[in-house]
């Protein structure tokens, strides 16, 4: 099968979740025996490949993988603020590429790339099926203004009228969209990246799992959206904990909004001199840090998934997270004790919490190893099959697939 790819991530630098999983999805593809087109965005201060050599090399050199980048003047921004217009332009320099290739399938990561589809008018007006995959329904963002839930829902509802089938990464966005295209929506959690997989295999848990231990983490972006600001006042609160237990609190993320990251950093070193800092790490060096934590605590309050979550469980890492709306806790379930929930809206409450799991070792652990037995259930392999089926069916006719 021919696939065009269309995501605006994809390309080094990455910043996001967004362009580690659709660099998951193209590898699971091809490990299926596809052939794909990228489309995607390059930063224009990006120099040398769009890829690493290390992606998939060999399918490149063979053909089966190419990429048609769209040059951007600016980065690390997948909402309304980033280069949206300029990579919808784009089409016109892809557009040659894209006719060559003739794709089988049209496979569309977000409503950023719904816009290049309506300038590729040669696709667009064909009968080229057209699947949509959903990694964020922007319209739910819990900081969203008026004027941003009408101008995520225009264009969402146009790509998912665009589309014969629409996946998403949790039920919870399908559950959003359900109603009105009954029958067309289907959840389709992500997969542990092979990096991370291959990493976490390899590695042998230790008998002492406590004992080497010594981080309380919070990896996220450092964005408004992420509502990073309750990890530094949770640390605030458990300052003297955290002293007298040995535990460091981590900080690791992109730095989307320097005004907002700078605060944020500026107020943990406040808070607490010796916190680790980090920028967006290679997966090796997350991998690492994950060895060393004792908690994950995703402070988001609504996440369309959160793939550092299943990352940290990996290495028998539970996570606290925010009691609804976060994707990943319908994956890795707090009911199944695979991670924890409490009310992130409530301060004391998840304070209490915090206290209470950072003293008692031994239920970190049993949550932990449950956590890793889920997370390593579902990598790219099984990604891909799962994958394949639903683009096959897309081929064939209407898709027919309830929200599961």
């Amino acid at each position: 099968m021919r696939i065009l790819c269309v995501s605006l991530e994809f390309g080094d630098p990455l910043f996001s979740g967004n362009g580690t999983l659709t660099r998951s999805l193209v590898a699971s593809c091809l490990a299926e025996g596809h052939s794909v087109l990228v489309a995607c965005g390059k930063w224009k201060e990006t120099i040398g490949p769009t890829l690493p050599d290390s992606f998939c090399s060999d399918k490149m050199n063979s053909g089966s993988l190419q990429v048609a980048p769209v040059l951007l003047d600016s980065w690390y921004r997948t909402d309304k603020h980033c280069a949206y217009e300029q990579f919808a332009k784009g089409a016109e320099e892809i557009a040659p590429r894209v006719a060559e290739y003739g794709p089988d399938v049209v496979l569309l990561v977000d409503w950023t790339a719904l816009l290049i589809l309506e300038r590729l008018t040669h696709v667009s007006a064909s009968s080229v099926p057209v699947v949509s995959y959903i990694f964020c329904l922007y319209q739910c963002l819990s900081n969203n203004t008026e004027d941003d839930i009408q101008f995520y829902k225009d264009v969402e509802d146009r790509l998912c009228d665009r589309s014969r089938s629409i996946l998403c990464l949790c039920p919870r966005d399908a559950r959003v969209l359900e109603g009105r295209y009954k029958n067309r929506v289907y959840c389709l959690y992500p997969p542990l990246r092979r990096d991370v997989y291959s990493s976490a295999q390899a590695w042998s848990p230790p008998q002492s799992w406590p004992q080497h231990r010594r981080y309380f983490a919070c990896v996220v972006r450092l964005h408004p959206q992420k509502n990073v600001a309750l990890f530094v006042e949770v640390v605030a609160r458990l300052e003297s904990l955290l002293r007298e237990s040995d535990i460091t609190p981590l900080l690791c993320g992109s730095s989307v909004d320097p005004t907002y990251s700078s605060q944020i950093k500026s107020r943990l070193i406040q808070i607490f001199p010796e916190s680790i800092i980090k920028d967006f790490l290679a997966p090796a060096e997350l991998c690492d840090l994950f060895q060393k934590t004792l908690l994950n605590f995703h402070p988001a309050l609504y996440e369309a998934y959160g793939m550092t979550v299943a990352e940290a469980a990996a290495f028998e890492v539970p996570s606290v997270l925010h009691t609804s709306d976060i994707g990943v806790s319908d994956f890795l379930q707090p009911a199944a004790s695979q991670s924890f929930s409490c009310d992130f809206k409530d301060i004391d409450s998840i304070t209490n919490q915090v206290r209470t799991l950072l003293a008692n070792p031994s239920l970190l652990a049993e949550v932990g190893r449950n956590a890793r037995q889920k997370s390593l259930s579902w990598e790219e392999r099984s990604f891909g099959s799962e994958l394949t089926r639903l683009l096959h069916d897309a081929t064939a006719t209407v898709h027919s697939c309830p929200v599961k």
